[in-house]
């Protein structure tokens, strides 16, 4: 059990992220329509930009981890914070396009890399530590909808520009944790 505590440190950090991540596919519809530069149907070509950026990290994400090692994960939350910043300054669909495939892409880096720290550690029951994971991810997505109206009374404001802000905050307080956790060689072992 002991060696299964770090796992439980990813399991709610994936958690939060997951319902980070979930609320930009909730809301950005809203926030295309609000904003004035598209409609409920373009807001689908968004979601499917996150996918193709999803596939391209799926494609590279070996490379990646060669070049970025134990930064893998903190490099991936980073890349979901800028996307985020994108789409909340943008005013077209090309610049949201843009955002939501560097979405896509960083949280596909982000959650096979944690997988990838539980495979090469010490710890006895790697399967339960994925399941664990997995659990926590669906979690935090099953509640992204609750999470997003928490999300949205943070910014203060009814402008979902700012909600996009505060999920570039969250992701980026992530990235800073896994960092940090990287740079004191707390990892799994």
């Amino acid at each position: 059990m002991k060696s299964m505590l770090p796992v439980f440190f990813y399991v709610f950090m994936i958690f939060i992220s997951a319902t980070l991540y979930m609320t930009y596919g909730i809301k950005i519809a809203s926030l295309i329509i609000s904003v004035g530069y598209g409609s409920a149907s373009d807001a689908s070509l968004v979601i499917i930009a996150l996918a193709i950026g999803g596939i391209v990290a799926g494609v590279f994400f070996g490379k990646i981890l060669e070049i970025f090692k134990k930064y893998s994960s903190s490099i991936g939350l980073l890349i979901v914070s800028i996307s985020m910043i994108i789409i909340s300054l943008s005013t077209s669909m090309p610049v949201t396009l843009i955002g939501g495939f560097l979405s896509g892409f960083g949280f596909k880096i982000f959650m096979p890399s944690i997988i990838d720290k539980i495979n090469k550690s010490n710890i006895s029951n790697k399967a339960l530590a994925t399941s664990l994971i997995l659990v926590g991810f669906n979690l935090g997505s099953f509640i992204s909808p609750y999470a997003s109206v928490i999300y949205q009374k943070l910014a203060g404001f009814d402008s979902l520009s700012n909600l996009f802000i505060v999920l570039a905050i969250g992701n980026l307080i992530l990235s800073i944790v896994f960092l940090l956790k990287s740079v004191v060689k707390t990892e799994l072992r």
